[in-house]
């Protein structure tokens, strides 16, 4: 039986793969047969520019397909080459939050289905849907340390009598906007960074230990997706906080098992190829190798 080889599943007699990698290998496959079927038209029909042009076919569809090693060593380093950033473009911008906006609404309206088909998303769209889930995590962080501590110091207050003790008192934190900002700066840059750490890890295993060439792009869609509930139940929590800080505290914390639940359906589809079991060890070699690096970032720090 054949496979296909770009993400290894299995082809019955005349199925056509329409995993990404395939897909975009066609389309190349394609332009470049329109090419040089255009070129042989304008061309004087000599033999040697025949020739030329048939070998240039030959080059690209071996190029495209990827039977020779020096041609994967090409691809390799071109997909991993550094471009020049571009100035900063405010239409694009809104059009990435535009995006980034109707596909939560489309989460919230179907989870599942949405990190199973999660469509096309750009890598502008994915960073800034990690920055905003890192930002709520972050104030809702910030919200949680602050209220839970001072709840537990005004009780031992109200233990003691109601006397005044000094050194609760002065334990006591207090909400200045600037200490809210500094931390919603710092602790969205380092959960970003954290987060696609953990994207990262998630690709690493893909490509090294699965042996699939999906593209770190268009692989992460999936697992970034699926923690969209930490961004949506962590907005709600935050809002409650005034009324109860343990609200807040569940709320979290249901968003974080939605997220490992999701990040589970997000790899079966991603790897359909699979038993159900075997993706369920990847996905908990994937956390576990995640948090042996955030240990010991921790413990250098």
């Amino acid at each position: 039986m054949r496979s296909c080889a770009y993400c290894g599943r299995d082809l019955a007699a005349g199925e056509v793969c329409d995993c990404p990698g395939a897909v975009r290998a066609r389309n190349a496959k394609n332009r470049g047969t329109g090419a040089s079927s255009g070129s042989e038209s304008t061309s004087s029909g000599s033999s040697a520019g025949r020739g030329q042009s048939s070998y240039s076919g030959w080059q690209e569809n071996t190029y495209q397909t990827g039977y020779t090693k020096k041609d994967k060593k090409k691809k390799f380093r071109r997909k991993f080459k550094f471009r020049k950033p571009k100035g900063f473009n405010r239409e694009e911008f809104k059009g990435a939050a535009s995006g980034v906006s109707g596909f939560t609404k489309r989460f919230i309206h179907d989870p599942v289905n949405t990190v199973s088909n999660p469509g096309h998303l750009s890598i502008i769209q994915i960073i800034l849907l990690i920055v905003l889930i890192s930002l709520v995590l972050s104030v809702g962080g910030f919200f949680a340390y602050t209220r839970v501590i001072s709840v537990s110091i005004t009780r031992l207050m109200s233990m003691s009598g109601g006397a005044e003790i000094p050194l609760m008192n002065s334990m006591l934190p207090t909400y200045h906007i600037k200490q809210l900002l500094t931390t919603a700066l710092y602790g969205t840059v380092s959960i970003t960074l954290l987060a696609f750490l953990y994207l990262l890890v998630m690709y690493l295993v893909n490509r090294f230990i699965l042996r699939r060439s999906t593209g770190f792009s268009d692989f992460i869609v999936r697992p970034a997706a699926a923690m969209i509930p930490l961004l949506v139940f962590g907005l709600v929590g935050i809002a409650v906080n005034f009324f109860s800080v343990y609200a807040m505290i569940m709320l979290f914390l249901t968003g974080l098992v939605l997220w490992i639940v999701l990040t589970y359906e997000a790899l079966r589809s991603e790897w359909s190829s699979l038993p159900a079991v075997r993706v369920m060890y990847m996905m908990a070699l994937s956390f576990f190798i995640f948090f042996v690096i955030l240990f010991n970032i921790f413990r250098v720090i």
